[in-house]
């Protein structure tokens, strides 16, 4: 016992070392076994599943996609009677597009129907048939999804015409002068309205032009067109036609029943002129 006594003595830092060595092993020991024990979540008793990457495509898959829509959507007038409206209609999300309908717009902003364009991408209007008023008009396409929703674009076209229109009717040595006052926007293609008749009472008539005069003031021109309708191979007695005063280009008419009597004399008295 002494000899180990005097050993521990003589390498004491042998000894110190080697305790240092071994209380060190056996902490490490001792953490390892504690840490590896499960530790009790006190905070949820219900267990959250993990989100796989696929159930986050899912996920972002059920959002809503882009909106539909309308792009480059326009009209031009490009002839006489024609007037064409062109657009495009893209559709990146996942709503089905139920419909698609092209609608006028009144000056009050009421609708009114024209077409189902759900398959095209333009659309021709006649104007004659359509009679749309002169100036800008405005067009709307309307397309209905699946859930309801409208999404929708609007344009204007400028359509030449003319307004404030009138008739007038003289009597002349020769006959009946017939004028018509009317008025475009500046600029528009000056067009002199043709005057022709129908229903006559007695076929001796024939119509005559004589000459159109314009004057322009602000943004409108002013035009007065003159007709003569001679009358000299007419007999005497009531008389009626109707006039007929055409503007070819903007696809317009204006009709006037005129009723008159040509007296023995020559003279004639006016009994009416009703525009139709």
């Amino acid at each position: 016992m002494n000899r180990f006594f005097l050993f521990l003595k003589r390498n004491i830092m042998f000894v110190l070392i080697l305790i240092l060595i071994l209380s060190i092993t056996m902490g490490m020991i001792i953490y390892q076994n504690v840490s590896a024990q499960p530790i009790a979540d006190g905070t949820s008793d219900v267990r959250q599943p993990d989100q796989s990457a696929d159930d986050q495509h899912d996920a972002s898959s059920d959002e809503e996609g882009d909106p539909v829509q309308i792009s480059g959507f326009s009209g031009s007038v490009i002839n006489d009677d024609t007037l064409l409206l062109t657009w495009e209609v893209e559709n990146s999300g996942e709503q089905d597009i139920v419909s698609s309908e092209l609608y006028y717009i009144s000056q009050d902003d009421q609708e009114t129907w024209l077409a189902d364009v759900s398959n095209h991408t333009s659309y021709q209007l006649s104007q004659s048939a359509y009679q749309f008023e002169s100036g800008e008009n405005r067009f709307r396409i309307v397309c209905t999804l699946e859930n309801g929703e409208r999404v929708q674009a609007e344009t204007t076209v400028q359509i030449a015409g003319v307004d404030d229109v009138r008739f007038e009717m003289s009597f002349v040595d020769e006959g009946l002068q017939l004028q018509l006052t009317y008025c475009s926007p500046s600029g528009s293609d000056d067009e002199i309205p043709l005057a022709s008749y129908y229903d006559v009472s007695d076929t001796g008539f024939t119509i005559h032009y004589v000459g159109n005069e314009t004057e322009t003031r602000g943004d409108m021109t002013y035009g007065t067109v003159t007709y003569l309708m001679n009358d000299a191979a007419v007999a005497p007695g009531e008389q009626s036609f109707t006039l007929s005063f055409q503007f070819p280009k903007l696809g317009k008419s204006y009709e006037y029943d005129v009723r008159y009597v040509k007296n023995e004399d020559g003279s004639r008295q006016e009994v009416s002129t009703d525009e139709q």
